[in-house]
């Protein structure tokens, strides 16, 4: 957090003006922030929300997603009940986020799941080496196949064997083994399999979607179709 800090003071202090607590399409608009002399505005808006998995039993207690997860444990001070093992799909940096996290919040064990083979994990290396380290379990080349639950409350994740995650064309499409399959035991399922934009109000500032929901921009000039209007970072990567 320091660290964290220590960057948004020299940011500051380079004149930059950084506002909180202020929504676009809310507290403010970008035609507005035309009228007001500003000459561009760039879209930085990230990917928010948390992608769900629709297996049976995702609808369980205590399936949770991520970005609500670490939220809950960075800014509301949640904890884990220290008797419980905590399975996390996903093999990105997030997930191994979510895992040490759940650690940190007192949960008895850590197990990850993903897709992946050890070598083909997305997260950086010396993230899953210092996952590793802290004792978290990782159950690589496995997919979620169904959430048992008892009484409505998660008991164990079956799993079938990964095929192969890519295809031919090296486009994520992962096959699997469906005669293969194993049981892994956890209280608390957190999902960590990839985020989500939030652009669906954009189409109210002028800014057009294309017929997937996506933010439409030039990748030459990061520009929208809205003149003055860019965009960056993961909401169009």
């Amino acid at each position: 957090r320091d660290l964290a800090s220590r960057d948004i003071a020299s940011i500051q202090a380079l004149g930059v003006d950084i506002q909180t607590g202020k929504a676009l399409g809310k507290d403010l608009t970008i035609d507005g922030l035309k009228q007001q002399g500003y000459q561009a505005v760039v879209l930085g808006l990230g990917l928010p929300l948390s992608r769900g998995l629709n297996i049976p039993g995702a609808d369980s207690e205590d399936v949770l997603l991520t970005l609500p997860f670490l939220k809950a444990i960075n800014h509301e001070g949640y904890r884990l009940p220290a008797d419980r093992t905590v399975i996390v799909i996903g093999g990105g940096n997030v997930a191994i986020d979510t895992a040490r996290s759940a650690l940190r919040a007192g949960a008895k064990a850590i197990k990850m799941v993903c897709l992946e083979s050890h070598d083909e994990m997305p997260a950086y290396p010396w993230e899953i080496e210092e996952a590793a380290e802290e004792g978290i379990e990782m159950n690589c080349s496995w997919g979620p196949k169904q959430i048992i639950a008892q009484n409505g409350r998660v008991s164990v994740l079956e799993c079938k064997a990964v095929k192969s995650v890519f295809d031919d064309q090296g486009r994520f499409n992962p096959t699997f083994h469906e005669d293969r399959c194993t049981l892994i035991g956890g209280d608390i399922v957190i999902l960590a399999i990839g985020q989500a934009s939030d652009v669906s109000w954009l189409p109210q500032q002028g800014v057009s979607l294309n017929e997937r929901g996506q933010l439409t921009y030039d990748p030459n000039t990061m520009a929208t179709e809205k003149e003055g209007v860019f965009a960056c970072g993961e909401v169009v990567t």
